[in-house]
């Protein structure tokens, strides 16, 4: 009698033998519920309706089988580890401009796509995203969110700009955020900087001045 594994077809005269078989097909199976693996299964499944527009919906069998699982579930886990707050949106940006599959878990890939985000983002949904940040914030800090500019630790600030959380709409759109700008030194300011890029929203500001008059007026209703 011999026994089969139903994942690589190796055979084996032992059923012991097979219980503790371990190979890659059968560790793929054995981790599909894992966090990790459902959000690269849902980005695998994306990549293939936006990037080939295949109409057949992937099954987790094709993406335990796929030549590229490592690198969705890679990028899943820079995603998780990094807390990127919409992963469909940037997944959807790596897709439609065509970067190679290596690149996704990049920093370099990410901040470009950051620094893009926060321009084309519109005001109401840049204001909306950093105030849901800042309440996030306020809770594990046992304070209020509209302190968020008077009592996050610059360095803190610092990621949380350079990681897209804190809209330029906001920054520029309240004088309370010179309360974090002043505390900074020159390394973070410089560190910043390419993020919410002073010389291009100060030419926006002119331009969409009703909607930084709209930005103003909430942010100064919500106290920010």
């Amino acid at each position: 009698m011999s026994f089969k594994c139903e994942y690589c077809k190796k055979v084996f005269k032992k059923e012991s033998t097979i219980a503790v078989h371990m190979c890659e097909q059968k560790r793929r199976y054995m981790n599909k519920d894992e966090k990790e693996t459902q959000l690269a299964y849902r980005i695998y499944q994306l990549f293939y309706k936006v990037g080939t527009n295949s109409k057949k919906a992937k099954t987790f069998d094709d993406f335990a089988k796929s030549q590229y699982y490592n690198a969705f579930i890679k990028f899943a886990g820079y995603c998780i580890e990094i807390n990127i707050d919409s992963v469909e949106e940037y997944a959807r940006y790596l897709i439609r401009n065509q970067i190679k599959i290596d690149r996704w878990a990049s920093d370099s890939t990410l901040n470009k796509y950051i620094k893009q985000r926060l321009k084309d983002e519109t005001a109401d949904r840049a204001v909306e995203r950093t105030i849901m940040f800042m309440e996030t914030w306020a809770e594990k800090n046992s304070t209020k969110y509209n302190n968020y500019f008077k009592e996050v630790n610059p360095n803190l600030a610092v990621f949380h700009i350079c990681s897209g959380k804190i809209s330029p709409w906001v920054i520029y759109g309240t004088q309370n955020s010179e309360s974090l700008l002043d505390r900074m030194n020159n390394e973070q300011i410089e560190l910043i900087s390419a993020f919410i890029d002073p010389d291009y929203w100060n030419v926006r500001t002119k331009r969409k001045t009703a909607d930084f008059e709209w930005v103003r007026d909430i942010l100064k209703k919500a106290k920010v």
